[in-house]
């Protein structure tokens, strides 16, 4: 009878234990030790990085279609202040080239 009872004792302890282990992996994202994990306002303004340049994005396509090229520059966009050219974090400009209308973040690629 004691035998069952220290058997169900330690499946309680493993199942706990990969629990735990889940849990932690959930909270941490799966970074490794080597990784931070970066804070949520970060976090946030990374989010509002990439956000902007979606944006940009939609603008530099509308402008395409309206004018059958892409522009010279983001600053002739419509709709686009010049605030939103500029990463949120870093505040250093979003690179943009005009051949094919990408434009990307030094910061977050």
């Amino acid at each position: 009878m004691r035998t069952y009872a220290l058997l169900g004792f330690l499946i309680g302890l493993i199942i706990v234990g990969i629990l735990i282990y889940k849990a932690g992996t959930v909270y941490t994202r799966g970074t490794k030790e080597s990784q931070t994990v970066a804070a949520p306002t970060v976090r946030a303004n990374v989010l509002r990085c990439q956000t902007q340049i979606r944006k940009i994005e939609g603008a530099i396509q509308l402008y395409y279609v309206e004018n059958s090229k892409y522009p010279e520059r983001l600053e002739d966009l419509p709709g686009v202040q010049i605030q939103e050219t500029f990463c949120p974090m870093t505040g250093n400009p979003y690179i943009y080239n005009p051949e094919n209308g990408t434009v990307v973040c030094s910061e977050h690629r």
